[in-house]
């Protein structure tokens, strides 16, 4: 079975090749778009990839993925600061997310520093460029490969597991969501 993925771009990055090109890159989006399609092409993987420049209609593309695709790439870009409705879809939905920066947010304005995606995603590549997205597919078919093959009888991997909140100083475990351990295994 072909694992399918969604790779969702944010507002403006139809802009990608013109804006900020020191930043980002010279290359549109298409070619990106075309590039990333072939690699994950290579790797028995279907990509699908997607723009859009509202909050609204990524939200709905993420809620549409769940019956479609084993997991999401997404590139919020500002949405990662405030987009609070797509930080919950992407909370809610039982496929793997994995958010994707093109520059590393880390050094950039203080603004841009914090994305509330990050506490939801299952990981956050940033300041690789377009390469980022290519070790997010890599990613997300090792993280499919492994849910959908630990063994247990049922389709348990679309099931999301909640771990409670530790207090412990320094536990990998503080308050987030681990998706990697199936519900038949808690």
């Amino acid at each position: 079975m072909t694992t399918r993925i969604l790779l969702l771009n944010d507002p403006n990055l139809n802009l990608l090749g013109l804006r900020d090109p020191h930043l980002y890159g010279s290359t549109p989006l298409p070619v990106v778009e075309k590039r990333l399609i072939e690699f994950a092409t290579g790797l028995g993987v279907e990509l699908t990839a997607a723009q859009r420049n509202s909050e609204g209609e990524l939200v709905t593309l993420l809620q549409d993925a769940v019956d479609s695709y084993d997991g999401a790439i997404i590139n919020p870009g500002p949405l990662s600061h405030y987009g609070l409705s797509l930080r919950d879809v992407i909370d809610v939905i039982p496929v793997p997310v994995i958010e994707v920066h093109l520059t590393n947010i880390h050094a950039r304005e203080e603004f841009r520093r914090h994305s509330i995606i990050s506490a939801v995603a299952r990981g956050t590549i940033c300041g690789l460029r377009v390469d980022g997205y290519e070790l997010a597919i890599r990613e997300l078919l090792t993280l499919v490969s492994r849910e959908s093959d630990h063994g247990c009888s049922q389709d348990c991997r679309r099931r999301p597991v909640r771990v409670p909140r530790c207090g412990a100083p320094g536990s990998a475990l503080r308050g987030r969501t681990d998706r990697s351990v199936p519900l038949c295994h808690r």
